[in-house]
C-alpha cells in the first residue's frame, strides 16, 4: 500500500516536472499557471528576490495571500519569504526578479500610465520593459 502511495506522488512529481507552467504579467499584477491559477495583484506583493538553493532557484516574495498558509509559516518561521515562483521560465532568476521589480514599480509608481506596458507572457519572447 505504500508502495502505490509513492509510486503515486512520484507520477505527480514528474509530470509536474514536464509541465511548462505560464506566467503572465499585466497592469494589475501577475498570473502564475501551474496545476491551477493564483493571481497576484502588484499592491499585493513586495519583495522580488532570488534564491537558490541546492541546484535549483527561483524568485521569492512576499504576498499578502500567499498560495499555501502552512507552507508561507514554515518559510517565515526559517526566515524566507511566505511565497515564491516555481519556474524562472526562460529566465536567470536574478533577471526575473529584476523583471517583477521593474513591472510592480511601473505600476505602482503611475509611469504604467505614461508609458504601456506590454503584457508580458513566459510563452513568448522575454519583453524589455
Amino acid at each position: 500500500m505504500l508502495g502505490v502511495g509513492l509510486f503515486g506522488f512520484g507520477i505527480v512529481v514528474s509530470a509536474r516536472t514536464l509541465l511548462a507552467g505560464a506566467l503572465q504579467l499585466d497592469r494589475n499584477g501577475f498570473q502564475v499557471t501551474l496545476f491551477g491559477r493564483k493571481q497576484y495583484l502588484w499592491a499585493e506583493v513586495s519583495d522580488f528576490r532570488p534564491y537558490r538553493f541546492r541546484s535549483s532557484s527561483g524568485v521569492q516574495f512576499d504576498a499578502v495571500r500567499p498560495r499555501s498558509r502552512y507552507i508561507s509559516a514554515m518559510n517565515a518561521w526559517l526566515g524566507y519569504s511566505n511565497d515564491r515562483l516555481s519556474d524562472t521560465y526562460g529566465l536567470d532568476a536574478e533577471q526575473l526578479a529584476e523583471l517583477m521589480e521593474v513591472w510592480q514599480s511601473a505600476v505602482l509608481d503611475g509611469q504604467g500610465d505614461e508609458q504601456p506596458l506590454a503584457p508580458a507572457d513566459s510563452e513568448q519572447e522575454p519583453q524589455k520593459v
